[in-house]
């Protein structure tokens, strides 16, 4: 029986768009192509989700050092309103909502940085959810198997009486590894009726 859900934060709950964003300064496609990849899809972001730097000031440090020759683009893109690119994701919102009022345990379990963290901590769902983990906490990342044993452990969750719903197919093949039923997010309907099945199967 399926006791527990568990959502990722990106893409799932909380939007996450980096090219988007880009899009909004202006810039030209060869240089939003170039700090995609040298930004949001770099080992420098992902040390950032897991607490190696405490706020975005010295990631822009690091990046300038190493792209001098972007040093205005990655000052203008990463300023310090960056986080406001995290937007809700409603519809998920109220799906999160609904479960919960089905009577199931909600939790987080998230790549993300401190600073954005402490962004999207203010959407209403961290309200009625049973808890979470995050990575900078822990100064590791999904898909690495301590960051969900934490979770399990922490709020005595049984894999097997878990569902977990990411984006990202490494994130869900290693839930399942461990016990979790996975659920890749690639739209919410679809979702939906993934987790009922899996529902309706366990009971």
């Amino acid at each position: 029986m399926i006791k527990n859900i568990v959502f990722d934060l990106g893409r799932v709950l909380v939007d996450f768009n980096p090219q988007k964003y880009l899009e909004e300064f202006g810039l030209e496609e060869e240089i939003r192509q170039s700090l995609t990849k040298n930004i949001f899809q770099s080992k420098e972001w992902e040390k950032c989700d897991s607490g190696v730097y405490q706020n975005n000031s010295d990631l822009v440090d690091l990046l300038v050092n190493q792209y001098p020759q972007l040093e205005t683009e990655i000052k203008l893109v990463l300023n310090k309103n960056w986080v406001k690119m995290l937007s809700l994701k409603e519809e998920t919102q109220v799906y999160l909502e609904d479960l919960k009022k089905q009577g199931f345990k909600i939790y987080i379990l998230s790549n993300l940085s401190e600073e954005s963290y402490q962004y999207v901590k203010n959407y209403e769902f961290f309200k009625i959810i049973d808890g979470g983990v995050y990575s900078y906490q822990l100064k590791i990342c999904k898909p690495n198997p301590k960051i969900y044993e934490k979770l399990l452990n922490q709020y005595k969750i049984l894999p097997k009486e878990t569902i977990f719903i990411d984006d990202n197919e490494k994130n869900i093949e290693m839930s399942e590894k461990l016990g979790m039923y996975g659920v890749i997010f690639e739209d919410l309907e679809t979702v939906k009726q993934k987790v009922n099945n899996i529902i309706q199967t366990t009971k």
